[in-house]
């Protein structure tokens, strides 16, 4: 099924139909939501018109949230792309940019599981030996190449943990501004 619809050319957040209150989501009532989206400045935006497929079930869930929420279908699909697609900061490097770029078609749950990843309890408890036999300049050639192939899947996951981290923190704020 195509859909067609007018969307904001701004990386402004749109409101979003749902606040988080201490950790747990709360739905706004009918008529908070249809007046936050209603109140949106759609006719001072500078609009642009996009054309995609979506599957039917998608299409009838879009029209089906526009018609209850008395709002048109743009408004609606805008603000859902506003919140799970925060805009990402100029000043990345392109290869990170383009890496949270795909990341953010992960979905809350799977940002969460990177967010809170460790290494695994043999490769924590070889790192933690090997850091204390460096600290004493005992490692053998081999250890020494061990070590430095723990510490760069250590850091690739503190570094996933911290892109995790920052796309959920955008997309909370989307959420609730």
């Amino acid at each position: 099924m195509e859909f067609a619809a007018d969307f904001p050319d701004s990386t402004e957040p749109i409101l979003s139909l749902a606040k988080d209150f201490n950790q747990a989501t709360t739905l706004l009532t009918h008529g908070e939501a249809h007046r936050r989206i209603s109140a949106m400045p759609t006719k001072a935006l500078n609009m642009r018109r996009v054309s995609v497929q979506l599957p039917a079930y998608l299409s009838r869930r879009i029209e089906r949230t526009a018609r209850l929420s008395k709002c048109n279908v743009s408004q609606v699909v805008a603000s859902a792309l506003a919140t799970s697609l925060p805009p990402l900061p100029d000043e990345l490097p392109p290869a990170v940019a383009e890496e949270l770029a795909g990341w953010m078609l992960l979905d809350d749950d799977a940002l969460r599981a990177i967010a809170g990843a460790f290494l695994a309890q043999p490769q924590q408890r070889r790192f933690t030996a090997l850091l204390r036999k460096h600290e004493t300049a005992q490692l053998s050639t081999r250890e020494r190449m061990e070590w430095e192939a723990l510490q760069q899947e250590y850091l690739r996951v503190s570094q996933n943990k911290a892109k995790a981290q920052y796309l959920l923190a955008q997309r909370h704020k989307a959420r609730t501004t």
